[in-house]
């Protein structure tokens, strides 16, 4: 049995399913109804959603460090150096002043199952909170815990010398922000079930002890949990998103694009 048919055996499928089911996106894309479904998942009832564009932002950035490092091994680990030229933290440079790399390395990812299996959180657990913050409140919530996350993780590294070469990216702090903020919902009642508030504890335990076996920054998970979680409990997803909240999400893709630019110029 092959890598290959290992990696695609944790997700229940075999190398013809895969061909099967890419046999079957060529046939929709042709007949127009690939394009519809995106659409729909992406324009919910004519809204936009901020989960689609955050997966394909991700998408493309890794697509771009995999280029740059022109070797297919770096499907499997980006090198360190094209890393931090792309905008991933190191507590040298953030404390040098760079605290743009706080939000460029929540967009940033290493290899392909690093962004692999944040996708597949981000898609699972983004749309239910996006649906029930609305999307200024999501984005602020997602950028503000995969933020907060790195900065805690600067932080307590910033004591062992050792840790000034580390180099850290990820999406996972803001979707252990984005679980922290669903079990405190959960706790409300209403929308988030009992049976999905269990599921959700037992994926943030699953995550953090899986962090802990694989080195992981489970510093940054566990800031990005409890900020999603004060996130939840400040803010009440019963109110339209308003004039102040269209601010912060204006606001929030300001810092962003902002932090790309001086990335670009770095």
């Amino acid at each position: 049995m092959t890598l290959l048919d290992h990696l695609l055996g944790l997700f229940g499928l075999t190398p013809t399913q895969v061909r099967w089911r890419w046999r079957r996106l060529r046939e929709q894309a042709r007949e127009g109804s690939l394009v519809a479904r995106v659409g729909a998942w992406a324009f919910p009832e004519g809204g936009y959603r901020y989960t689609g564009t955050i997966a394909a932002i991700n998408a493309v950035l890794f697509a771009v460090a995999v280029m740059l490092a022109r070797d297919a091994e770096a499907l499997l680990g980006v090198p360190a150096p094209i890393m931090v030229r792309l905008g991933a933290w190191t507590v040298p440079h953030v404390w040098a002043g760079q605290l743009w790399r706080l939000v460029t390395s929540v967009f940033l990812h290493f290899g392909a199952l690093h962004l692999l299996f944040n996708s597949m959180a981000l898609v699972q657990l983004g749309p239910l909170l996006e649906e029930i913050y609305g999307r200024s409140r999501f984005l602020a919530l997602y950028l503000a815990t995969g933020v907060a996350g790195f900065a805690a993780t600067v932080w307590w590294r910033s004591g062992d010398p050792e840790a000034f070469i580390s180099v850290g990216a990820g999406a996972s702090g803001a979707i252990f922000g984005l679980i922290g903020a669903a079990l405190v919902l959960s706790r409300r009642g209403g929308r988030l079930s009992s049976h999905l508030r269990a599921y959700i504890t037992q994926w943030a335990i699953y995550g953090l002890v899986m962090g802990f076996l694989l080195g992981a920054d489970n510093v940054a998970h566990i800031g990005g949990l409890g900020t999603g979680a004060l996130f939840a409990r400040w803010v009440s997803p019963d109110r339209p998103d308003g004039r102040i909240w269209g601010a912060v999400e204006l606001l929030c893709l300001v810092v962003v694009v902002a932090s790309f630019g001086l990335a670009v110029i770095s």
